[in-house]
């Protein structure tokens, strides 16, 4: 039983681990996706007419709170991860006893993460090493806060890439409203 602890307790320290780096880039990611957003939201304003302003007002809104949204939703999943320390560790603990896969993907998983925090601080490529413990999680039952974990730890690059298009969507629209303003 010591061993299914400490090696729990080793699977919930990768997630908080991971939780903690995610919302920094998260974060970071808001910060600067929220500048760029509000700067090219503001040109585009100032530098359209009446009917096309309207259009913009709505269009461009819409897509300033899916960009500033998508990485504060990730920011605010990853936070509900480190709030959750002591149900993550029940449910590892759970699925370690009635799992058979589980303890071989668990001390995977973990390995691979401990390995990898030197070398790569790339978060977004560290999630992938969930996606097996995500596929054994998901098939033992009576597990509450784990599936949502890992729905968490694996839905964090598509939202991070959704704000990142966005960036650079904004990015191009706000040179072009420059420009269009300008002239």
């Amino acid at each position: 039983m010591a061993d299914v602890d400490a090696l729990a307790q080793r699977a919930v320290g990768a997630f908080t681990d991971l939780a903690r780096r995610g919302m920094r880039v998260a974060f970071g990611l808001a910060l600067v996706t929220g500048f760029v957003a509000l700067c090219a939201y503001a040109l585009g304003l100032a530098a359209l007419d009446d009917s096309t302003r309207r259009v913009w007002l709505v269009i461009g809104g819409a897509m300033v709170v899916i960009a500033i949204g998508a990485p504060l939703l990730v920011a605010w999943r990853l936070w509900r991860i480190r709030a959750s320390t002591t149900g993550l560790l029940a449910d590892v603990r759970t699925m370690l006893t009635t799992n058979a896969d589980a303890e071989r993907v668990v001390i995977e998983t973990v390995e691979v993460e401990e390995g990898a925090g030197a070398m790569s601080p790339a978060v977004v490529g560290r999630t992938a090493q969930f996606g097996r413990m995500q596929r054994v999680a998901l098939s033992t039952a009576n597990l509450r806060t784990l599936p949502g974990a890992m729905r968490s730890v694996a839905t964090f690059p598509f939202l991070l890439a959704i704000a990142v298009i966005l960036t650079l969507v904004f990015a191009v629209l706000g040179f072009l409203f420059l420009i269009a303003w300008l002239f």
